[in-house]
C-alpha cells in the first residue's frame, strides 16, 4: 500500500506488556515526508478504532532520524487507506 508525503501519523511507544500503542498528543503527531510503501498491521489495535498501525521506513517519517535500513511503526487514519 502506497501513501503519500504529507500524510499524518502517530509515532509508537512500547507501552504495558510490551505492546506497541501511538503517541496521541502534540509530541507523537507527525507526518511522511516522502510517498512511501507501507505494510498494514490488521491484527494490532489500539483505542482509537480509527488507527491502524502499519510498518514503513524510518526515515520516511518527517521527526524520525535514523540509519538507512531502519523501520518503524506508525499509525494512521483509516480514511487515509
Amino acid at each position: 500500500m502506497k501513501i503519500k508525503a504529507g500524510t499524518p501519523c502517530f509515532v509508537s511507544e512500547k507501552g504495558k506488556n510490551d505492546k506497541i500503542y501511538p503517541v496521541i498528543d502534540f509530541h507523537g503527531c507527525t507526518c511522511f515526508a516522502t510517498d512511501e510503501d507501507v505494510e498494514i498491521k490488521k491484527n494490532w489495535k489500539c483505542a482509537d478504532e480509527n488507527l491502524i498501525a502499519v510498518v514503513t521506513r524510518a526515515n520516511s517519517v518527517e521527526t524520525l532520524v535514523s540509519h538507512d535500513g531502519a523501520q518503524t511503526i506508525v499509525w494512521i487514519n483509516k480514511n487515509y487507506i
